[in-house]
């Protein structure tokens, strides 16, 4: 199985580079607390980012590595992210440095607790954006020590914290923590022990997390069971990699209900859904003139409130209550809902105004409630260009029985249908100058002209009716014909 950590000899090699960088910090005279040296990427010369150096020390510091050819310490990053890993060292010894050509060993426990080992107090970064910040007691390490924090493999740790996590883990961010003294990596001195804290910049998905531990032999450990996905808080003594892992648990995320939708005995859809998932209710045909669905009916149940909106974990358990399991499939329930039809009626929306070319074409219909009642204004009728929607007509034969208003409810009694009273125009944009858009007024064509409108100013917006639509920092002056 593929380890979290990448080779140890390439990681050894990159870890000695650091010490060298640590050297040459301590020479110019500034403590190396976070380094990081970023991986060329195209064969140029490695570009080298620097924590508290001014501008000269920085070219100077870039020139010895150069001149040393000390190896990238850059690991990439599975998110792609512009982030290098850090490499540091508490006490910037000079007398620690290690050849560029270096190899660091397996790891080394370290000797018994010194009180003459100064504390370690980091805060670092890996390629993933990990942010890694590491507090050690003193006397944990020897003087000298160099700390390197990389980017550990995303699908690796997933593996390998599967065995130990109680969900089924869905996400990881995770790095590879090592401590490096003369060469070699070593570990905490017996009795004592690090303070650690990871907090990504990109949490994990997942609906629980937890802190794991990969060991070198592959093996893992619970070390925050109550992790968040922003932060992990923990105490070690041996380092590999650390990471969150996000998992989800199979009985809530994989609770699934399977829907299907029946009218008049005819099945109509059938969609298996899940917690964030949308049930789209079909629009059945009522079984005869005066009916119109009051409910979508499993049993006796109205499941109607479920449905066309997204369905949290509550309402997939109260959906899935109501069915039964189904056979072979994991954590899936089949439900049947009927179509109830009630009283009602629905109006007829017609294209073109009553007597013209295509009046016999609808355009839409709106369906009322059981009581009858039917709001206008959810008719989606959109005329043609150059023309606006002033009201409905309904007629009788060649009489005009009644005039609605576009938005407005009206009460049925039986099916109607609607023509649409038309006013011609131009629709005029308002320019706001890079300000948000308002919505387009109407010019009406004037009476006995063809190529004239007339434009109400009552009919455009001011800044008191409308001053979050206008730029800030400028006042309302009016409306031009030009820009002024």
């Amino acid at each position: 199985m593929r380890h979290p950590r990448t080779d140890r000899k390439q990681r050894g090699a990159r870890l000695a580079a650091a010490i060298v960088l640590s050297v040459a910090l301590a020479t110019q005279g500034v403590p190396a607390r976070a380094v990081a040296v970023a991986a060329p990427s195209s064969g140029d010369e490695a570009p080298i980012a620097t924590s508290g150096l001014d501008e000269k020390s920085a070219q100077s510091l870039g020139q010895q590595v150069s001149e040393g050819e000390t190896a990238s310490l850059a690991a990439g990053s599975s998110d792609g992210a512009a982030l290098t890993d850090d490499v540091a060292r508490p006490d910037a010894a000079p007398d620690a440095a290690a050849p560029a050509d270096a190899v660091a060993p397996d790891a080394a426990p370290a000797d018994t607790a010194s009180s003459d080992a100064p504390a370690i107090d980091l805060v670092m970064s890996a390629g993933n954006g990990v942010i890694v910040e590491l507090h050690a007691p003193e006397g944990a390490f020897p003087a000298g020590t160099v700390a390197s924090v990389r980017s550990a493999d995303r699908d690796a740790f997933l593996d390998a914290a599967r065995n130990v996590v109680d969900g089924d883990p869905v996400d990881a961010r995770a790095v590879d923590i090592s401590f490096i003294s003369d060469g070699r990596e070593v570990e905490p001195a017996a009795g004592t022990s690090v303070s650690v804290s990871l907090r990504p910049l990109w949490a994990p998905d997942g609906q629980s997390f937890s802190a794991v531990h990969v060991r070198d032999d592959g093996s893992a450990e619970v070390v925050d069971a109550n992790a968040a996905a922003g932060r992990a808080d923990f105490a070690a003594t041996d380092f590999s990699v650390y990471g969150i892992v996000g998992d989800v648990s199979r009985p809530d995320v994989y609770q699934r209900v399977r829907l299907t939708f029946v009218s008049n005995g005819v099945t109509l859809s059938t969609q298996a859904v899940r917690e964030g998932d949308t049930i789209e209710a079909p629009d059945p045909t009522p079984p005869e003139q005066g009916k119109v669905l009051s409910a979508w009916r499993v049993g006796t149940t109205d499941v109607s409130p479920y449905l066309n909106r997204p369905l949290t974990s509550a309402d997939v358990a109260a959906l899935a209550a109501l069915g039964s399991e189904v056979a072979g499939a994991d954590n899936l329930r089949a439900l049947t809902a009927t179509a109830d039809f009630g009283d009602g009626w629905r109006v007829y929306l017609h294209k073109a105004p009553h007597g013209s070319e295509n009046a016999g074409l609808v355009a839409d219909s709106v369906k009322s409630s059981a009581g009858g009642e039917c709001d206008l204004s959810r008719a989606s009728f959109s005329p043609e260009g150059g023309f606006k929607l002033v009201s409905w007509e309904k007629w009788d034969g060649e009489e005009r029985a009644a005039t609605y208003g576009a938005g407005e409810t009206i009460t049925l009694t039986a099916d109607a249908h609607l023509y649409p009273v038309l006013a011609q125009g131009q629709w005029v944009r308002l320019d706001m100058g890079g300000a948000p858009s308002l919505s387009n007024v109407f010019a009406p064509l004037v009476a006995g002209e063809v190529s004239q409108w007339k434009l109400s100013f009552a009919d455009l917006p001011t800044d008191a009716a409308s001053a979050a639509g206008f730029r800030q920092g400028f006042t309302f002056d009016g409306w031009y014909l030009t820009r002024t």
